[in-house]
């Protein structure tokens, strides 16, 4: 079992989505959070809507759905990523650590 420290893309947030763990690299993770309002929208399955986090418009993605989940969402938590010049939430069911 790999550790966030000896894990091949360096230091991660590790989260369940569904029945998956994920590890999200930290540098690419600005904060967690609790799920904020969010403005559902027209788009692909996977996209929950829009939310407004710090001010800003923010597309948040359900994990669950974007690796493939059929039922419900069940997000507790939101992960704020910054993918270059762009911002997106991921929703998850918890963040481990």
């Amino acid at each position: 079992m790999l550790s966030p420290a000896t894990s091949p893309v360096g230091p991660s947030l590790l989260c369940r989505v569904r029945g998956w763990f994920c590890a999200l690299p930290l540098a690419y993770v600005q904060e967690t959070m609790r799920p904020m309002p969010i403005e559902s929208l027209t788009s692909p399955s996977f996209v929950q809507g829009l939310s407004i986090i710090r001010g800003v418009p923010t597309p948040v993605v359900d994990a669950g759905a974007l690796l493939g989940a059929t039922d419900a969402p069940r997000s507790t938590r939101l992960v704020l990523l910054r993918l270059d010049a762009r911002r997106v939430a991921l929703a998850v069911e918890d963040v481990l650590g």
